[in-house]
């Protein structure tokens, strides 16, 4: 650097040999690298970056289901645990009253009972899980004693005591005290009038289980809540029995009814004074109702009844009697339009497999078979009403068909 540099303070750059135009496309060329290389770079940070983010919500995310799952395992490990228990409790006290291990209260009678409790709860067992008869009961403790003999002593009840140690049961189970719920579905409906006289039936399931457990309910799902037998039923009385009945076991959420007349009135007066409950109808009358509607105005279907009946006592006590229809029903006739629907199916499917003839013939008498019952008929002075009316032809029955096939 000459001196004259330092004095002035202009530093002067380096000398190029090139010419200034193409110095300038080099550096211009060399800064558009640069600016690129140095995008290029942001970008790359950027993308980093959102996978940082992204890698650090999905680990927080999993970390919570994590914590979750380990919380639901811990609880069903302590749940498992507890079943365990009892179960084996269970297993303890079976073994300890039937197993072998009987107790001197299992062989003493109860007060007021002349047969031990073992005996009494042999028969309720057997009646109720088991499903034996009445009398069934007494034959199997007969059977017991002539082959145990005096080893396990065994009484013999009659069956109209184990009868009414059932009652007995199930006045327990009735009169017992319901603990007040505040998620109740009550189920309401009236049996069949029998006599005067008809019983008013309110049944109880809770919700909550009835969600941790969806399906078609069982027997010991529900309990019995009140029972009522009366001769007149109006939505007054109705009503008065939902309110009595909340004040001992609480307000339901839902009732479930089939909308009669007084149940549906009776139901409604409940409602006006809890209105937070729901009223639903019941499903199995709701969808009776419809078929009704649809099925009552349509000539077809009288003329397929008509032809079920005709059908029916033409086939009875004869060679085509496993073909008969169902009988009608004097109740409930649409809740059980699935048995003439049902037999009209597999009727059709034995004409679609072997056609008219083959399932005519089936069931038709033979000629010769026909004309010896008729000779014996005559020989005897008369004979059935069939053979004197003439064969079972299924006329009916293919005409009940042919009925349903028809457009």
């Amino acid at each position: 650097m000459s001196p004259c540099a330092w004095e002035t303070g202009v530093v002067l750059g380096p000398e190029f040999k090139s010419s200034p135009a193409r110095l300038a496309r080099l550096f211009r060329r060399s800064r558009d690298t640069w600016k690129e290389r140095a995008a290029a770079k942001q970008r790359a940070v950027k993308k980093l970056r959102i996978t940082v983010r992204d890698l650090t919500e999905s680990r927080d995310h999993w970390k919570d289901v994590a914590r979750q799952q380990s919380q639901e395992i811990a609880a069903l490990r302590a749940q498992l645990e507890q079943t365990r228990e009892e179960l084996s409790a269970a297993r303890r006290t079976q073994e300890g009253s039937c197993g072998g291990q009987l107790t001197p209260a299992d062989l003493s009678a109860p007060t007021g009972h002349r047969h031990s409790l073992l005996v009494i709860r042999l028969c309720l067992l057997w009646y109720l899980d088991a499903h034996v008869s009445l009398r069934g009961v007494s034959e199997i403790l007969l059977s017991l004693v002539s082959i145990l003999g005096d080893s396990l002593p065994l009484s013999l009840p009659y069956h109209q005591t184990v009868r009414s140690w059932l009652l007995r049961c199930g006045l327990f189970l009735l009169r017992r005290r319901v603990p007040p719920r505040d998620d109740w579905v009550w189920i309401l409906d009236h049996t069949i009038r029998i006599g005067q006289k008809k019983c008013l039936l309110i049944l109880g399931a809770s919700l909550d289980h009835l969600q941790a457990h969806p399906g078609a309910l069982e027997h010991h799902q529900v309990v019995v809540l009140d029972l009522c037998v009366t001769a007149h039923s109006t939505g007054v009385d109705i009503d008065k029995r939902l309110k009595d009945l909340a004040r001992r076991v609480g307000v339901p959420k839902q009732i479930v009814a089939d909308h009669g007349s007084d149940l549906s009135k009776g139901v409604r007066l409940f409602q006006a004074a809890n209105p937070v409950m729901a009223d639903t109808y019941d499903v199995t009358h709701k969808l009776a109702s419809l078929v009704k509607a649809e099925l009552e105005a349509d000539p077809r279907w009288a003329e397929f009844l008509r032809y079920c009946t005709s059908s029916l006592f033409q086939l009875q006590q004869s060679r085509g009697a496993f073909l008969t229809p169902p009988g009608p029903r004097s109740l409930e006739r649409y809740l059980n339009v699935d048995r003439h629907t049902e037999w009209a199916c597999r009727m059709l499917l034995q004409f679609l497999l072997g056609g008219e003839t083959r399932v005519a013939a089936r069931f038709l008498p033979r000629s010769d078979t026909l004309r010896a019952s008729r000779r014996s008929s005559q020989a005897d002075g008369g004979g059935s009403e069939e053979s004197r009316s003439g064969p079972a032809d299924g006329g009916s029955a293919l005409a009940a068909v042919a009925c349903t096939t028809a457009p």
